[in-house]
């Protein structure tokens, strides 16, 4: 098997590190002058400096040589994957495609395997699978022991992901929910900015534990009303990815979280990083697909609010904690 990455970004290299030790790997990059650079040099300065490209890696912009993948994973962010999508529409439509973007299209409220459906409407859904868990780029490639999901409605196809990126170190599980786990990717990097602005205003642990325990039910209520398992979001893809982003200081979402707690606006953070934070895009489209559904979710509202207006207000907190008293 030959596996192909699209995105050259941490997450893209990582996951084309890991394959690496099972298989060859066509990792493809935009552009050309550095597919040269790391090919030459094996190091993807931009991203994992300190990580070396194994042999197998083939770094490459010519988009041709992704044909001769028999697996393609899209690592892209969400606001350029629909691009990528048809930039690849020359491809076979019975080449599995793997999502690894926790995001959602802004403009469409959809999640990635309802865009890779709508942009390649050739391809039927049963090739479309979709990667969940707590994933933090830089430790599984450095080799820390890590643990993923792979979500594909055939089971053939997940099995052959599991084999191709199971390692010693980095544990891989299969399932057919798709969509809990798409909901669960997503909806985690919002609620980690929701702590993250927590930890940069000093509110402590107890005000952490709060807000994961109670996104974490609000994250149930739309999977399962969008279709997903509820036993996902008690998985990997649900409290595993949660924990991960909501408390690593490698998390990008968190992390913007953390500076706008502190007083930053969201344009001064987005100025001073090349990283890109899908729970900044996602968040509004993520409270619009609540509420069309009519599932509160007011930590995510919360949070989009923020987002909409580039900075933390000093009434943010004070509308979460005055709701209606309730029955958990």
């Amino acid at each position: 098997m030959t596996l192909a990455v699209v995105g050259a970004g941490a997450w893209g290299t990582t996951l084309a590190c890991v394959a690496s030790q099972n298989t060859d790997v066509i990792l493809y990059t935009r552009r050309s002058e550095r597919a040269e650079d790391m090919q030459s040099t094996r190091i993807n300065s931009q991203y994992l400096p300190d990580v070396t490209l194994p042999d197998p890696i083939m770094v490459t912009a010519e988009e041709s040589l992704v044909a001769q993948a028999d697996h393609v994973i899209f690592a892209v962010p969400s606001i350029g994957f629909r691009d990528s999508i048809t930039q690849f529409s020359f491809l076979r439509p019975d080449v599995p495609y793997v999502s690894v973007t926790k995001g959602l299209e802004q403009e469409t409220n959809l999640r990635m395997s309802q865009v890779i459906a709508q942009a390649d409407p050739r391809r039927s859904g049963v090739h479309t699978a979709v990667i969940g868990g707590p994933n933090l780029a830089h430790e599984i490639a450095t080799g820390h022991p890590a643990a993923t999901l792979v979500a594909c409605t055939d089971n053939e196809i997940a099995l052959s992901l599991q084999t191709v990126l199971m390692t010693q170190t980095f544990r891989v599980y299969t399932t057919d929910d798709v969509v809990g786990c798409e909901i669960g990717g997503v909806a985690k990097n919002v609620v980690a900015i929701a702590v993250g602005i927590g930890d940069g205003l000093g509110y402590g642990d107890n005000a952490k534990a709060a807000v994961m325990t109670r996104a974490l039910a609000e994250i149930t209520r739309l999977g399962v009303a969008e279709g997903g398992d509820k036993t996902t979001f008690s998985g990997l893809a649900g409290i595993g990815d949660l924990i991960a982003t909501c408390a690593s200081p490698l998390s990008r979402n968190r992390t913007v979280g953390f500076l706008l707690g502190q007083g930053k606006s969201l344009k001064e953070i987005q100025g001073t990083s090349h990283d890109i934070a899908e729970g900044v895009y996602s968040a509004r489209a993520l409270s619009s697909r609540a509420q069309s559904l009519n599932i509160d979710m007011p930590i995510v509202t919360a949070v989009a609010k923020v987002i909409e207006t580039g900075v933390v207000s000093p009434d943010a907190v004070e509308r979460l904690m005055t709701r209606p008293a309730a029955r958990e």
